[in-house]
């Protein structure tokens, strides 16, 4: 969501409510803050008439202090891990060790002499293992160690 703009960082929360009413005004919520808009109004707005103000949660007086910040930071939890990821993460370790496993012969049979293949093995294992993280593209041992000789060959 980024920043807001200069002319929206002093709006406060009465800005988004109508005048002389406790209901939100529609069309400046979804205007100014669209995204919340679903959050936004299950809240009610106060028909007290208070003056808004800057809140800041994590201490009991709403001040927000650098200690208070910084405790905020060191003690929010971090989200559990997803099981899916981690269990991506295991299945590509026991892959690539597999996959290393079968292609060592094509790597081993490089013609001595030729650029070395270690590290565009490495980069190829490397590239594999992202395509199949943030791509969904899976690609075999045999194509990544063909690709790793391609590579070094062009070089």
């Amino acid at each position: 969501m980024g920043p807001a703009p200069s002319h929206l960082q002093s709006l406060t929360i009465d800005y988004l409510i109508k005048e002389n009413s406790a209901e939100w005004n529609l069309d400046r919520v979804r205007a100014v803050l669209l995204v919340h808009e679903r959050e936004i109004l299950q809240l009610i707005p106060s028909s007290s008439g208070a003056q808004d103000k800057f809140i800041w949660f994590p201490t009991s007086s709403g001040e927000y202090t650098t200690k208070s910040g910084y405790t905020e930071a060191v003690t929010t939890s971090v989200p559990p891990p997803n099981p899916d990821h981690d269990n991506l993460r295991t299945n590509w370790q026991s892959d690539v060790w597999r996959g290393l496993r079968r292609v060592k012969d094509l790597i081993c049979a490089h013609q001595v002499g030729s650029p070395p293949v270690y590290p565009w093995t490495l980069w190829a294992i490397w590239s594999a293992r992202n395509n199949r993280i943030f791509k969904n593209q899976i690609f075999s041992a045999a194509e990544t160690a063909t690709k790793a000789l391609s590579d070094a060959k062009e070089w």
